[in-house]
């Protein structure tokens, strides 16, 4: 399959979906979903301390450059967006 077939390139992440909820002491805080360009699905875990930007920029239908770090259960955690 061609990659000039996909809407982003192989070094960004098509967002499909962000679900947004509020912890217990009241953060707000989301999971998100993510394909890489070898339609590879990833779940994301946003942290309040990313929340407004992964808010402001992982809208579902759109390709953003996504940084992640993993957290010591092997979860991958929004670490930034470009």
């Amino acid at each position: 399959v061609s990659q000039s077939r996909y809407p982003y390139s192989g070094e960004e992440f098509y967002v499909l979906s962000f679900k947004p909820r509020v912890t217990k002491a009241g953060k707000k805080m989301a999971h998100t979903v993510v394909a890489n360009s070898d339609r590879e699905i990833k779940p994301v875990i946003v942290f309040p301390r990313q929340f407004s930007e992964g808010y402001m920029k992982c809208e579902p239908g759109t390709a953003k450059k996504i940084k992640f770090e993993k957290s010591d259960d092997g979860s991958l955690v929004l670490n930034g967006v470009e």
